[in-house]
């Protein structure tokens, strides 16, 4: 069983770093780097996911020979969802399961403004506000010039997305939330119950947007519960 995981609006395959020694000899988690980003630095970062999609099914096609699962956090909840509809689209294999974490049901317009093309210093605020990048970062300017841009892509990307209509899928589905998530609200988590003819668990635990990340929830954990069986 292999879990592809996706990163989060700004972040690359190295934040999945601490879960790959974390799950049982029967998971190999595949953490996906995006273009743009660390060691596709100097490769354009999408702004757009209807052009990301091709780009990650091309890539990762090969590696669906085994059976697989998706895991995304935030935007990667996104991106994972989107890429599950279009494999189904080309009726090529499906995931075993969708794990979605931090993001609203995609059919739901956002409640915060766009933020994308903000100056710097109210982007900056506004990063800063989602309490998930150090402040050692903030502080580093040559650092903030070189990710500024990825950031701004990757939240144009989630910005710009628009919803289409579909028949829902037929995998189960585990949604991940925060209890102190200022960016996505229960309800806005219930609303994924509508995307899948199988089970849709809903799971709040303790923490703000970044809760995957708190070593308290061994998520790793429960996730391998419900795949290794």
């Amino acid at each position: 069983m292999r879990l592809f995981c996706f990163p989060y609006a700004g972040g690359g395959a190295s934040i999945y770093a601490r879960w790959k020694n974390e799950f049982s000899g029967q998971i190999q988690l595949v953490a996906v780097q995006l273009p743009g980003r660390e060691n596709r630095l100097f490769e354009p970062a999408q702004t757009r996911l209807q052009n990301l999609i091709p780009i990650l099914i091309n890539e990762l096609q090969p590696h669906f020979e085994s059976p697989f699962a998706f895991f995304g956090h935030s935007m990667g909840a996104l991106i994972a969802f989107e890429i599950t509809r279009e494999l189904r689209r080309l009726e090529r294999p499906l995931p075993s399961h969708l794990f979605l974490s931090a993001h609203r049901a995609p059919q739901l317009p956002s409640s915060k403004p766009s933020f994308h093309n903000l100056p710097d210093n109210d982007f900056i605020q506004r990063l800063r506000d989602l309490n998930g990048t150090p402040n050692e970062v903030f502080e580093d300017r040559e650092l903030m010039d070189l990710l500024l841009p990825i950031m701004r892509a990757d939240f144009e990307l989630c910005e710009t997305y628009e919803y289409r209509a579909e028949d829902s899928l037929d995998i189960p589905m585990i949604i991940y939330g925060g209890s102190n998530d200022p960016e996505v609200s229960n309800e806005e988590l219930n609303a994924w119950r509508i995307h899948s003819h199988q089970p849709v668990q809903i799971e709040v635990l303790e923490g703000g947007h970044f809760f995957p990340f708190d070593a308290r929830h061994k998520l790793p954990d429960r996730i391998s519960k419900i795949l290794a069986p």
